[in-house]
């Protein structure tokens, strides 16, 4: 079947966006805080649900995440970006729910029903995995694109840095393990709301995305992503990177305790490496919206961000070098924070005419598929300390000189084994030779382009707020139809939710 050439449309685009994009933030947000908020008090968790449970509820989501991930993008490219964020947003509370009804006192399953929680909740992430692309790319000028897209993956890594900042705070016994359920089960409530307000809103907005002048089918979608081998490449290289920092923030508390290093400094690591990553996305973001250089950029970030992650896992098994902790974690998230959406700007140029939730899809769930496989070598190639090791050794994993559940390990076999994965993940980068399909696209539409995208730019994040706003006019170039394809009146496909 040959790809189906329609008119491109050109248009001014909504000032409503911003709205759209606050809802898909904090989406993002409220289901990485689900994902996350267990691990960071994984003792007091494991005590209060069982052993190893905190881990349990991570790979769960991780695990979910990759079945799942197919059909969120076939509900996101088949029923449209409202749809997809509905769906995502009613997992997300019905997850919360569940939560909170698993710490009911005479419920004796109760770490299953919070796994199931865990499940429930994990089928809206696959749903973040294209959703900040989609926007981005559907409703927002190509100079505002990257911010955008940052703005929507960041929401993620902030969501981590809360996490670690808010729930020991909250949680300092096994029963607090109650509190903390309650409050994400508000907070996904809240967010829940105003999703569905927004959606509700978007059927009022006059907006038209811009589209390629060819769509692909599904299987078409599919065959151009898996045959493009620079696109290959990019998806297995970002995949491993967001599979080690997805490792490295679930498991932090547990692979610092062995060395003596508390909770505190654990925090402190995660929201290290968030608070520096989002100010190098954002770096990343602009720099990239100015020089559109994003092999060049993503060569730098990618391979430093591999390099300081290399030499934070071996201080970690070094007691009694907090500074150096915080220091590395720090250039660690500076660097691999701000390759991942210059990562997904690549894939969007290298797949193009593909839709966004195919090329950011693919691409986050190899991420998935490499953080079960990293937290699993982990845990299968931790080495457990005898007690005599325990007794004289720095380590702070146990809640009291009797605790059976929470006994510390050694890691540094897993540390080498993903090491060596990560090295050789960088070699590949000079495999790729991306072609910017959609720049060139771009370009050659340059003269209608420029002028939406100039018009565009005027509103900002406030004007989405304005009522008196007028609604943009839709502007429709027949100069760019495609030749002996002049549909008929009226069989113009419309390419809105």
């Amino acid at each position: 079947m040959e790809p189906e050439v329609i008119p491109v449309r050109r248009v001014e685009y909504s000032e409503k966006r911003w709205l759209l994009l606050t809802a898909v933030a904090l989406l993002n947000f409220s289901s990485t805080f689900s994902w996350i908020m267990f691990s960071t008090v994984s003792n007091y968790v494991d005590s209060f649900y069982g052993h190893e449970s905190a881990v349990w509820f991570s790979l769960i989501f991780m695990g979910v995440s990759i079945p799942m991930g197919l059909a969120a993008i076939t509900i996101g490219s088949g029923c449209g970006m409202g749809t997809a964020i509905n769906v995502a947003a009613a997992c997300n509370v019905i997850g919360a729910i569940i939560r909170i009804l698993s710490v009911i006192e005479f419920i004796s399953f109760r770490f299953g029903l919070c796994l199931f929680g865990q499940l429930i909740a994990a089928m809206a992430y696959p749903f973040m995995m294209f959703l900040p692309a989609k926007l981005s790319a559907e409703w927002f000028p190509p100079p505002q694109r990257a911010m955008a897209t940052t703005i929507g993956l960041m929401s993620s890594p902030l969501a981590v840095m809360l996490a670690n900042l808010l729930v020991p705070v909250i949680v300092t016994s096994p029963k607090d393990v109650i509190i903390l359920n309650i409050s994400v089960g508000v907070l996904c409530a809240f967010v829940a709301i105003l999703s569905g307000y927004a959606t509700s809103e978007m059927k009022n907005w006059i907006h038209r995305p811009v589209s390629p002048l060819v769509v692909l089918t599904c299987t078409q979608s599919l065959h151009e992503c898996l045959s493009n081998m620079p696109y290959v490449l990019l998806m297995i290289i970002l995949g491993g990177g967001i599979g080690m920092f997805n490792c490295l923030y679930t498991m932090m508390s547990v692979i610092l305790c062995p060395a003596g290093y508390t909770k505190i400094v654990a925090s402190a690591c995660a929201t290290l490496m968030i608070t520096f990553g989002v100010v190098g996305s954002a770096i990343a973001g602009y720099v990239l919206g100015v020089t559109r250089m994003y092999k060049e950029i993503l060569y730098v970030t990618l391979g430093c961000a591999v390099l300081f992650g290399l030499i934070f896992l071996q201080l970690t098994r070094v007691p009694g070098i907090p500074v150096l902790l915080f220091f590395f974690s720090g250039l660690f998230g500076l660097a691999g924070l701000a390759s991942y959406p210059v990562g997904l700007e690549l894939a969007a140029e290298c797949a193009y005419p593909v839709l966004s939730e195919y090329y950011s899809g693919f691409i986050i769930l190899s991420g998935q598929a490499f953080s079960v496989l990293f937290v699993f070598i982990v845990k299968y190639y931790a080495i457990s300390l005898d007690s005599a090791e325990i007794v004289s050794g720095p380590q702070v994993c146990q809640l009291g000189a009797e605790d059976p559940i929470n006994l510390p390990k050694d890691y540094s076999a897993s540390f080498i084994i993903i090491s060596l994965i990560a090295v050789a993940l960088v070699a590949l980068l000079p495999c790729i030779h991306p072609k910017y399909k959609r720049m060139e696209e771009e370009m050659s539409n340059g003269e209608q382009v420029e002028e939406n995208d100039k018009k565009a730019l005027k509103s900002n994040f406030f004007s989405c707020i304005r009522s008196d706003s007028p609604e943009p006019e839709v502007v429709v170039p027949q100069e760019v139809i495609a030749p002996q394809q002049q549909p008929a009146e009226g069989s113009v496909q419309e390419l809105c939710d």
